[in-house]
């Protein structure tokens, strides 16, 4: 399954620590199903915000999942980099399924 690493400029905050380096995985459509359960009723920016939060595989030195509620106390550049990511593994994904 392909990733990407992705350096946050401001990170997560946890226990006091600035945590800013993330592993992301492509999403898989069970990881889509779980966004949708996440998200409920929110729309495309919470939808999207669940699917980020599910496909991190690891933020460093925090070996807990992310909540959506990780993500929404995100500074919006630090959104952005994941959303960016995020749309570059689907990309590299369809592209992939375009050969096959």
């Amino acid at each position: 399954m392909r990733t990407q690493i992705i350096t946050l400029k401001h990170g997560f905050q946890v226990g006091g620590q600035k945590l800013v380096d993330i592993v992301m995985r492509e999403p898989v459509v069970a990881d889509m199903m779980a966004a949708e359960r996440m998200a409920g009723n929110g729309g495309n920016i919470a939808f999207r915000s669940a699917l980020i939060a599910t496909c991190i595989e690891k933020v460093d030195g925090f070996d807990a999942p992310v909540s959506l509620n990780m993500i929404g106390e995100l500074k919006l550049a630090d959104y952005n980099l994941l959303v960016d990511g995020l749309s570059e593994l689907e990309e590299e994904g369809e592209a992939e399924a375009k050969k096959e």
